[in-house]
């Protein structure tokens, strides 16, 4: 199926709901604390993971291929939910560099980082998948022309 038939959008528009309600609720002041940036991240990635990791296993088995892509930014989402799951919200290490001073490492700290590397990661992924040219489909390969053209195969 392609993405413009019968409803082959759906995961976009999950997503962004997903996403929207995400940010709704982070954005609540009296709301904002550790806690709930640990129970917004994990929530938000795990639903997107696992819609991304859905729709890209689908559009996979219907000869997309983007949904090589959707699978492997699926599999990362839900594993960003999970290392941020592991870290204790309460973490505290607290360490002294030599002519530096004291500094705390929190489990804050470390759930941020691990959203920057995921967010940094799957851009540069994305970007690569972005400019790379298209392979051909069974459909183009029989008939180039009509291809070119965007007409039907």
């Amino acid at each position: 199926m392609a993405r413009g038939e019968g409803g082959g959008r759906w995961h976009y528009v999950l997503l962004g709901v997903i996403a929207i309600l995400g940010g709704l609720a982070s954005g609540i002041p009296a709301l904002r604390s550790t806690t709930m940036f640990f129970v917004v991240v994990i929530s938000w990635a795990a639903l997107s993971g696992l819609v991304e990791l859905l729709a890209g296993i689908r559009n996979r088995r219907a000869g997309d291929p983007t949904g090589r892509d959707m699978v492997t930014v699926g599999i990362a989402t839900l594993l960003l939910a999970v290392a941020v799951l592991v870290v204790p919200q309460t973490y505290s290490l607290v360490y002294t560099i030599e002519e530096a001073g004291s500094f705390t490492l929190t489990g804050i700290i470390l759930a941020v980082g691990m959203f920057g590397a995921y967010a940094a990661i799957v851009a540069v992924y994305l970007a690569i998948a972005g400019f790379s040219p298209r392979r051909r489909t069974p459909a183009q390969v029989e008939a180039p022309e009509a291809a070119d053209q965007g007409g039907p195969a």
